[in-house]
């Protein structure tokens, strides 16, 4: 995971969207200014000329709130369109740092997140919410180890959309795992397992915290 957001900044993607943000959005702020309330020039209660006048207010204000709105989507498509490959390049720098076969088990947990978010539940013991969560995770991806590989299909169809900014963890699956294999630039010891363990359980249980808040508990 962190190789694949530190991916990101070696492709510069934040800076991209960054500049590419103003030409994303105002298209959409000039299709919104220009679309009339509801309504034709007999529900105002105009009659002769103004009426007139309205209604063809309403047709050339209509035209060009949609000319703008067509130039908005079309924008959002070609933005979708690089921020799905810039995924795919992240996940290439990721499967460099930690191995091909890490980084394909982090796009199986995406396809499986269905299946392991509600097991985040605050019945935990308190200060070993990290713990017993984690052995619940691995539990569940253990059973769901036979159904993966339709899991990734399901994300495949269910998340297709031209608008996506994220290709499906099926399709991520998929091109990965037909790039050369590699083995990880980086590992982690045991001790250091241990130490990152201990790093993140305070904020397991500010998360447990927060999660028994919203059940009223």
């Amino acid at each position: 995971m962190i190789g694949h957001e530190l991916g990101h900044l070696k492709h510069d993607d934040s800076l991209r969207s960054l500049a590419t943000m103003p030409a994303r959005t105002v298209f959409g702020r000039l299709a919104r200014y220009t679309t009339l309330p509801p309504g034709d020039a007999v529900d105002r209660g105009l009659e002769g000329f103004p009426a007139l006048l309205y209604s063809a207010l309403q047709l050339v204000m209509g035209t060009l709130s949609w000319l703008f709105w067509t130039l908005h989507l079309g924008l959002h498509l070609v933005g979708a369109a690089e921020e799905r490959r810039a995924e795919t390049h992240a996940d290439a720098v990721a499967a460099r740092a930690a191995g091909h076969r890490a980084a394909l088990e982090s796009l199986d947990v995406l396809a499986l997140t269905s299946r392991l978010s509600g097991l985040l539940h605050p019945n935990v013991t308190d200060g070993r919410a990290a713990e017993e969560w984690r052995n619940l995770l691995a539990g569940a991806r253990e059973r769901a180890a036979g159904e993966v590989e339709a899991l990734r299909q399901l994300t495949i169809r269910e998340h297709a959309s031209l608008l996506a900014s994220h290709p499906a963890p099926g399709r991520r699956h998929q091109w990965l795992r037909a790039r050369p294999y590699l083995d990880p630039a980086v590992t982690v010891t045991p001790l250091e397992a241990e130490k990152l363990a201990a790093e993140l359980a305070p904020y397991a249980e500010l998360l447990c915290k927060r999660v028994r808040e919203s059940h009223g508990l």
